[in-house]
Protein backbone atom coordinates (compact mmCIF):
# COMPACT_ATOMS: atom_id res chain seq x y z
CA UNK A 1 0.00 0.00 0.00
CA UNK A 2 1.60 3.38 -1.31
CA UNK A 3 0.20 6.33 1.17
CA UNK A 4 0.45 9.27 -1.12
CA UNK A 5 0.14 11.96 1.19
CA UNK A 6 3.93 10.38 3.27
CA UNK A 7 5.11 8.65 0.84
CA UNK A 8 5.40 5.81 2.40
CA UNK A 9 5.07 2.02 1.10
CA UNK A 10 3.35 -0.48 3.48
CA UNK A 11 3.98 -4.51 2.63
CA UNK A 12 2.29 -6.69 4.65
CA UNK A 13 2.91 -10.51 4.41
CA UNK A 14 3.12 -13.81 6.59
CA UNK A 15 6.24 -15.98 7.09
CA UNK A 16 6.56 -18.83 8.95
CA UNK A 17 3.46 -18.24 10.63
CA UNK A 18 3.56 -14.60 11.77
CA UNK A 19 2.53 -11.59 10.42
CA UNK A 20 5.40 -9.58 9.21
CA UNK A 21 5.15 -5.69 7.87
CA UNK A 22 7.63 -3.70 6.05
CA UNK A 23 7.41 0.55 5.80
CA UNK A 24 10.06 1.91 3.26
CA UNK A 25 10.47 5.80 3.18
CA UNK A 26 12.73 7.24 0.61
CA UNK A 27 14.91 10.40 1.57
CA UNK A 28 14.18 13.53 -1.14
CA UNK A 29 17.35 15.63 -0.66
CA UNK A 30 19.81 12.51 -0.98
CA UNK A 31 19.39 8.86 -2.39
CA UNK A 32 18.91 6.79 1.37
CA UNK A 33 15.82 4.93 2.28
CA UNK A 34 14.56 4.30 5.63
CA UNK A 35 13.46 0.45 6.61
CA UNK A 36 11.17 -0.57 9.59
CA UNK A 37 10.07 -3.96 9.89
CA UNK A 38 7.38 -5.10 12.54
CA UNK A 39 7.12 -8.73 13.55
CA UNK A 40 6.98 -10.76 16.61
CA UNK A 41 9.92 -13.28 14.81
CA UNK A 42 12.44 -10.13 15.63
CA UNK A 43 11.90 -10.90 18.87
CA UNK A 44 13.88 -14.50 18.27
CA UNK A 45 16.02 -13.15 16.18
CA UNK A 46 14.71 -15.33 13.03
CA UNK A 47 13.91 -11.97 10.66
CA UNK A 48 16.22 -9.54 9.85
CA UNK A 49 17.57 -8.37 5.86
CA UNK A 50 19.78 -8.55 3.34
CA UNK A 51 21.87 -6.52 0.45
CA UNK A 52 22.73 -8.30 -2.54
CA UNK A 53 24.91 -6.84 -5.12
CA UNK A 54 24.85 -7.97 -8.80
CA UNK A 55 26.94 -7.86 -11.78
CA UNK A 56 25.74 -5.15 -14.49
CA UNK A 57 27.86 -3.38 -17.46
CA UNK A 58 25.07 -1.43 -18.11
CA UNK A 59 24.73 -2.83 -21.58
CA UNK A 60 20.37 -4.51 -21.02
CA UNK A 61 19.43 -0.84 -19.28
CA UNK A 62 16.86 -0.79 -21.34
CA UNK A 63 15.59 -4.22 -19.82
CA UNK A 64 13.50 -3.44 -16.90
CA UNK A 65 13.33 -4.75 -14.47
CA UNK A 66 16.98 -5.96 -15.09
CA UNK A 67 19.04 -5.07 -12.08
CA UNK A 68 22.14 -7.14 -12.90
CA UNK A 69 23.81 -10.67 -13.26
CA UNK A 70 23.51 -12.54 -10.34
CA UNK A 71 25.53 -15.54 -10.94
CA UNK A 72 28.56 -13.34 -11.97
CA UNK A 73 30.51 -12.68 -8.67
CA UNK A 74 34.12 -12.83 -10.25
CA UNK A 75 33.28 -10.13 -12.55
CA UNK A 76 33.08 -7.61 -9.62
CA UNK A 77 34.22 -7.00 -6.11
CA UNK A 78 32.40 -5.83 -2.56
CA UNK A 79 34.08 -5.30 0.55
CA UNK A 80 32.40 -4.79 4.09
CA UNK A 81 33.91 -1.67 6.44
CA UNK A 82 32.13 -1.66 10.21
CA UNK A 83 32.57 0.83 12.63
CA UNK A 84 33.88 4.35 13.17
CA UNK A 85 35.06 6.57 11.31
CA UNK A 86 32.56 6.21 7.96
CA UNK A 87 30.54 9.05 8.26
CA UNK A 88 27.81 10.15 10.66
CA UNK A 89 25.21 7.77 11.88
CA UNK A 90 27.32 5.14 9.45
CA UNK A 91 27.95 1.74 10.90
CA UNK A 92 28.79 -0.22 8.35
CA UNK A 93 29.68 0.26 4.44
CA UNK A 94 30.04 -1.83 1.74
CA UNK A 95 32.11 -0.70 -1.29
CA UNK A 96 31.14 -2.40 -4.91
CA UNK A 97 33.78 -2.12 -7.41
CA UNK A 98 32.33 -2.80 -11.14
CA UNK A 99 35.63 -2.01 -13.30
CA UNK A 100 36.87 1.31 -12.43
CA UNK A 101 33.88 2.49 -11.05
CA UNK A 102 33.08 2.12 -7.33
CA UNK A 103 29.71 3.22 -5.11
CA UNK A 104 29.06 2.84 -1.20
CA UNK A 105 26.20 1.28 0.82
CA UNK A 106 25.46 2.39 3.97
CA UNK A 107 24.01 0.99 7.07
CA UNK A 108 23.01 2.70 10.10
CA UNK A 109 20.72 5.54 11.20
CA UNK A 110 18.70 3.28 13.06
CA UNK A 111 18.64 0.26 15.45
CA UNK A 112 21.83 -1.45 16.59
CA UNK A 113 22.50 -4.58 14.34
CA UNK A 114 25.27 -7.11 13.12
CA UNK A 115 26.12 -7.47 9.52
CA UNK A 116 28.18 -10.42 7.82
CA UNK A 117 28.91 -11.44 4.37
CA UNK A 118 26.77 -14.62 3.57
CA UNK A 119 30.14 -16.26 1.77
CA UNK A 120 33.45 -15.27 0.00
CA UNK A 121 31.96 -15.93 -3.11
CA UNK A 122 28.86 -14.05 -2.97
CA UNK A 123 28.19 -10.42 -2.84
CA UNK A 124 25.02 -11.25 -0.23
CA UNK A 125 25.72 -9.50 2.91
CA UNK A 126 23.21 -9.74 5.94
CA UNK A 127 21.74 -7.47 8.57
CA UNK A 128 20.08 -8.82 11.42
CA UNK A 129 19.24 -6.77 14.54
CA UNK A 130 20.84 -7.08 17.92
CA UNK A 131 18.05 -6.31 20.19
CA UNK A 132 14.76 -8.92 21.27
CA UNK A 133 12.31 -6.30 20.12
CA UNK A 134 9.27 -6.95 17.67
CA UNK A 135 10.51 -3.87 15.52
CA UNK A 136 13.70 -3.25 13.80
CA UNK A 137 14.72 0.00 11.49
CA UNK A 138 17.59 1.04 9.73
CA UNK A 139 18.35 3.77 7.05
CA UNK A 140 20.41 2.75 3.62
CA UNK A 141 21.78 5.02 1.26
CA UNK A 142 23.85 4.76 -1.94
CA UNK A 143 26.30 6.87 -3.04
CA UNK A 144 29.63 7.33 -5.48
CA UNK A 145 31.55 9.21 -2.58
CA UNK A 146 32.64 7.91 0.84
CA UNK A 147 32.12 9.41 3.87
CA UNK A 148 28.33 10.96 3.82
CA UNK A 149 26.20 11.78 6.75
CA UNK A 150 23.71 9.27 6.52
CA UNK A 151 20.10 10.39 8.15
CA UNK A 152 18.31 8.31 10.69
CA UNK A 153 15.64 6.18 9.82
CA UNK A 154 12.92 8.92 11.80
CA UNK A 155 14.58 12.17 10.06
CA UNK A 156 13.82 10.53 6.19
CA UNK A 157 10.13 9.79 7.25
CA UNK A 158 10.03 13.11 8.81
CA UNK A 159 11.60 14.67 4.93
CA UNK A 160 9.05 12.44 3.06
CA UNK A 161 6.06 13.49 5.19
CA UNK A 162 7.02 17.34 4.77
CA UNK A 163 7.69 17.10 1.03
CA UNK A 164 4.41 15.18 0.00
CA UNK A 165 2.33 17.23 1.80
CA UNK A 166 3.63 20.92 0.74
CA UNK A 167 3.37 18.94 -2.90
CA UNK A 168 0.16 18.56 -2.36
CA UNK A 169 -1.41 21.20 -0.63
CA UNK A 170 0.67 23.79 -2.77
CA UNK A 171 0.36 22.56 -6.25
CA UNK A 172 -2.94 22.69 -8.81
CA UNK A 173 -5.26 19.94 -9.22
CA UNK A 174 -8.35 19.73 -11.09
CA UNK A 175 -11.29 18.55 -8.93
CA UNK A 176 -13.75 17.02 -11.36
CA UNK A 177 -15.40 14.65 -8.46
CA UNK A 178 -17.30 17.34 -6.62
CA UNK A 179 -20.61 18.17 -7.81
CA UNK A 180 -20.33 15.36 -10.51
CA UNK A 181 -23.38 13.16 -11.12
CA UNK A 182 -21.06 11.08 -13.69
CA UNK A 183 -20.18 7.99 -12.40
CA UNK A 184 -17.09 7.78 -14.15
CA UNK A 185 -15.83 10.98 -12.38
CA UNK A 186 -14.66 9.16 -9.33
CA UNK A 187 -12.34 7.23 -11.64
CA UNK A 188 -10.85 9.96 -13.44
CA UNK A 189 -9.87 12.01 -10.23
CA UNK A 190 -8.62 9.04 -9.61
CA UNK A 191 -6.31 9.02 -12.67
CA UNK A 192 -5.72 12.87 -12.13
CA UNK A 193 -4.26 12.42 -8.46
CA UNK A 194 -2.14 9.04 -10.05
CA UNK A 195 -0.53 11.18 -12.74
CA UNK A 196 0.41 13.87 -10.33
CA UNK A 197 2.59 11.21 -8.30
CA UNK A 198 4.24 10.13 -11.49
CA UNK A 199 4.75 13.49 -11.99
CA UNK A 200 6.48 14.47 -9.06
CA UNK A 201 8.43 10.81 -8.88
CA UNK A 202 9.47 10.86 -12.39
CA UNK A 203 10.58 14.47 -13.27
CA UNK A 204 12.19 15.13 -9.73
CA UNK A 205 16.03 14.36 -10.84
CA UNK A 206 17.92 17.42 -12.53
CA UNK A 207 16.84 15.30 -16.43
CA UNK A 208 14.12 13.92 -17.50
CA UNK A 209 13.80 9.98 -17.65
CA UNK A 210 14.30 8.41 -20.97
CA UNK A 211 10.93 7.70 -21.68
CA UNK A 212 10.10 11.57 -21.77
CA UNK A 213 10.46 13.06 -25.04
CA UNK A 214 10.14 16.37 -23.72
CA UNK A 215 11.23 18.47 -20.59
CA UNK A 216 9.02 21.82 -19.67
Amino acid sequence: VLDLWTGTMTSTFRWAGEDITVQIAAAQESSAIAVTITSALLQHKRLGIFLDFPWNDGSEKFEAPFVGVWNATGNHTTSLKTGAGLGQNVHAQISHTLVANTFFTSVGGGDDFAISRDSPEAHRYSVMPRNSRGTFTVSISYAPQQGIELSTAAEIGTESKRAWEDFWLNHGSVDVLSGSSDARAEELQRRIILSQYLLRVNEAGDYPPQEVSTCL
